[in-house]
């Protein structure tokens, strides 16, 4: 029979007796998250999801990356992001 391992939770700070092990928990605050309507290309191959917004694509019409299908403009709901790159427009 294999010995057991008893783990004990601690308040933070504290050293775990002989044996324990620190175990934290904690609720984060949820915050929400500020969402726009984006420009982004969608694979038009059926069976294929990929989608990458518009302002992160490399090419003014590029192809899919995984099946290399063709691309059409579309928009979607999403995170705000800023992309501080430069491409050639």
């Amino acid at each position: 029979m294999l010995p057991h391992t008893l783990i004990e939770v601690t308040s933070f700070g504290r050293m775990p007796r002989e044996g324990g092990v620190h175990m934290y928990f904690s609720k984060k605050a949820v915050v929400p998250v500020e969402e726009e309507e984006t420009d982004v290309w969608t694979c038009s191959t059926d069976g294929c999801t990929c989608w990458m917004r518009d302002n992160f694509s490399f090419e003014k019409s590029p192809t899919c990356p995984f099946c290399q299908g063709e691309m059409t403009k579309d928009t979607r709901m999403l995170p705000v992001l800023m992309n501080h790159s430069k491409r050639n427009s």
